[in-house]
């Protein structure tokens, strides 16, 4: 289900029906209307029931609505899910701010264009990313990926670091033993040589899953 964030023109209802399409009234443009057509005092009564707390029930600001319905005929011509966010559950309760209007502000001089020519301008900014994407993929000269890559050089380097005294291969050669500041961490050989080397260290040491530790390298 899809919600219509409208900024004050009730004449999107008959619009939004035909395609089932639900309205809520974006905070700031209804509070401006509110205190237009019912003061200050209006406008405090709007804010507090639009901010009301998720713990809130409707019977917790019923009063406010009521009093916003009774100060003016044409705000109780507004339905109280287009308007505070506790009758709209589904919504999670978000809070609607200035983001129409800074959308309006943004987009004046593009409401003149037809609007064929923003899609194709999006689809082509979509296509030359991608393209960009797949060239930068192509030319990566190493099978993972940057993060991953720099993960395992790094973690190359501080196996380096043991001392092959600290690495010490069971009689069966199956198991190496390797010895660092921690404690004693077991490498199984088959995995590190036949397998995935990403797992075959007993130890969790910090690194994801599938990416040879600083052990597995000294093994």
């Amino acid at each position: 289900e899809q919600t219509d964030i409208m900024d004050g023109d009730k004449g999107g209802r008959a619009a939004n029906a035909h395609s089932s399409v639900k309205a809520f009234m974006d905070y700031y443009h209804r509070l401006e209307n509110v205190k237009k057509n019912c003061g200050h005092a209006g406008g405090t009564l709007y804010t507090r029931a639009f901010h009301a707390d998720r713990q809130i029930t409707l019977d917790g600001i019923k009063d406010e609505m009521s009093d916003i319905r009774n100060m003016d005929a044409y705000m109780a011509t507004y339905a109280d899910d287009e308007q505070y966010p506790v009758c709209r559950l589904e919504l999670g309760l978000r809070k609607f701010g200035s983001c129409v209007e800074a959308i309006n502000s943004a987009n004046k001089p593009a409401r003149k264009v037809d609007m064929a020519h923003w899609l194709e301008t999006m689809a082509n900014i979509i296509v030359k990313r991608a393209n960009s994407r797949k060239q930068e993929a192509d030319n990566w000269p190493s099978p993972y990926p940057p993060r991953i890559q720099n993960l395992m050089l790094e973690q190359q380097a501080l196996g380096a670091l043991i001392p092959a005294l600290n690495c010490i291969g069971s009689d069966t050669k199956t198991v190496c033993r390797v010895t660092d500041e921690v404690g004693h961490h077991q490498v199984t050989v088959a995995l590190l040589k036949e397998s995935n080397p990403g797992v075959a260290c007993s130890s969790k040491c910090g690194v994801p899953a599938g990416v040879p530790c600083k052990h597995c390298w000294a093994a």
